[in-house]
Formats: structure tokens, sequence, C-alpha cells
């Protein structure tokens, strides 16, 4: 050991079957990997509008839109359009799990129309979209399986015992 104490926030996952130098017992690397999270995508969309709104972020649960939550990312500062009387931007937040693929090569067509599904925009709109950015997150969020808190309760002690604490998001899994 080279280390009195080690604190990672990387996910449990990774960390107990890929940057684990020393042995783990298979048990404990085997209940790790069958942790779950989900993937997501996160498209930024820019338009040459005034900001309609002085909302935050939505929740969007239908089924008529990719995303499910929207945040107005201009109104959380100035700094994130060109000039905020004439620009603002959207941040639109879509999962992917085995469950729930995403073409990657449609998520912004997709996006776009989910806006207009979603009466954020309109079909016209789409005319003053100046730029797009997309950014896929591997890791977005740990799903809660029934079986999670047993397999935390087996590979959290064996850490913290070696003196590792997992912290954080992916660190703990919740």
């Amino acid at each position: 050991e080279y280390y009195d104490e080690l604190l990672s926030t990387l996910p449990l996952d990774q960390f107990c079957n890929r940057l684990v130098q020393s042995p783990i017992p298979e048990s404990v690397s085997f209940a790790a990997g069958e942790l779950r999270h989900s993937s997501g995508y996160m498209v930024g969309i820019g338009i040459k509008q005034p900001c309609p709104s002085t909302k935050s972020w939505m929740y969007f649960p239908e089924g008529n839109c990719p995303f499910y939550r929207v945040t107005y990312l201009s109104n959380y500062s100035v700094h994130m359009t060109p000039d905020p009387s004439q620009y603002y931007s959207l941040l639109c937040e879509i999962s992917e799990s085995e469950y729930k693929p995403v073409d990657p090569g449609a998520v912004v067509e997709d996006t776009i129309q989910g806006l207009i599904n979603a009466g954020m925009l309109t079909e016209e709109d789409r005319n003053d979209i100046v730029s797009t950015w997309t950014y896929y997150a591997d890791y977005s969020y740990p799903t809660p399986t029934v079986e999670r808190d047993a397999i935390l309760a087996h590979v959290v002690p064996y850490l913290e015992n070696r003196r590792v604490y997992t912290r954080g998001r992916f660190g703990m899994w919740k």
C-alpha cells in the first residue's frame, strides 16, 4: 500500500474491476460489476432570439420528446451566449440505457423535434438555431436496482477495511 487513506469518487464498478492494483476477491469485483447505471447525452442548442423565459429548468415525462430535462442555460449567466439580448441557449438531457438506446447520429435532430413537440420551439425557430453541441456521458446516473443495497453492503465494507473510502454519486452509487 502506498497510501494512508484513499478517497475515491470514481465509479465503484470501474474502481473495483479496472483500477485497483492489488487483488480483490472475485466476489467483490463480481458484485461491483453487477451495479447498473444509465448513460446520457447532453445536447446544447443556441438560438438567435431573446430568451422567452426566466425559468431555470423543466422536466419532461412525456413520450413525444427524448429528453427528461431542459435547462435555460443562458439564464444562469450572461456569458452563456454572445449577447443575451439577442441569443439564448438550452441544455437538453437525454438518458440512455440498455433498455432505452439512443441513436447518436439522430440525437440532435430528435432533440430539436422534441423541443418543437413540447412547445418550446416552433418549426420556424429552426431557422434561428445558430449552434448545437453534444456531449456523451457514459456514467450519468446510478440505477437503483433491487440488488444495489446488498451489493454495496458487500463491496463498501471490504474497501473501507482497507482504508479506501468511496464517495459521491458513483462512489457510493446513490
